[in-house]
């Protein structure tokens, strides 16, 4: 089964550390930036017959991570000619709230890194396209479950890399941030059961 994997990295969701282990360097193919819909750019890379994997995470924890990786990016930062545009916009914030309450209407929300995960997890008709969705907060529980599904071994440690923030999302959060990450990300908090917790 293993000669068969697509994993569909989700941005933020411990993508880059799941990138250096060996259930992801198993895989054949990995869809991270795209523009459109995931079942088209599955059909585009010829993957429609592979077994499809990826995470997701709380949507508030998630964008909170967003924010800080683009607010703390520099120019010195492998990333940052290719999210330039976004660094640009993201610094004009010096707060987080202002963040939360301008998201909305900023261009930012066409980017890939801000689509709502469900984006990534569900085709057009509303059918969850993966195989296996782990989730980032039962990260080490649910790798070693996939390695099991897949016949790989799990006697890995899984690193942590390209982490923005080591503080608790929940500190940054007014009571109307909240409310408006839970509205704009609906999709997500619905469809994988979360709560700001």
């Amino acid at each position: 089964m293993t000669d068969k994997l697509l994993f569909i990295h989700i941005p933020k969701t411990a993508g880059s550390s799941l990138n250096r282990t060996p259930i992801v360097q198993a895989a054949s193919k990995k869809i991270h930036p795209f523009n459109g819909l995931i079942e088209d750019k599955i059909t585009e890379i010829g993957a429609v017959e592979y077994f499809k994997f990826g995470f997701v995470r709380n949507p508030w924890a998630r964008f909170f991570s967003l924010y800080n990786y683009f607010y703390k990016m520099d120019e010195n930062h492998i990333h940052y000619k290719y999210n330039a545009h976004i660094v640009k916009v993201v610094k004009k914030f010096d707060c987080f709230s202002d963040f939360c309450r301008d998201f909305p209407s900023l261009r930012l929300r066409n980017n890939f890194h801000f689509y709502p995960q469900s984006r990534y997890v569900f085709d057009r008709k509303g059918k969850q396209i993966l195989d296996y969705l782990g989730h980032v907060e039962n990260l080490a529980y649910c790798v070693q479950e996939l390695c099991e599904t897949l016949g790989l071994k799990s006697d890995f440690q899984i690193p942590h890399v390209n982490k923005s923030t080591s503080d608790d999302y929940r500190l940054f959060y007014t009571a109307e941030d909240i409310k408006l990450i839970e509205e704009y990300f609906s999709e997500d908090v619905l469809r994988f059961n979360y709560r700001f917790e």
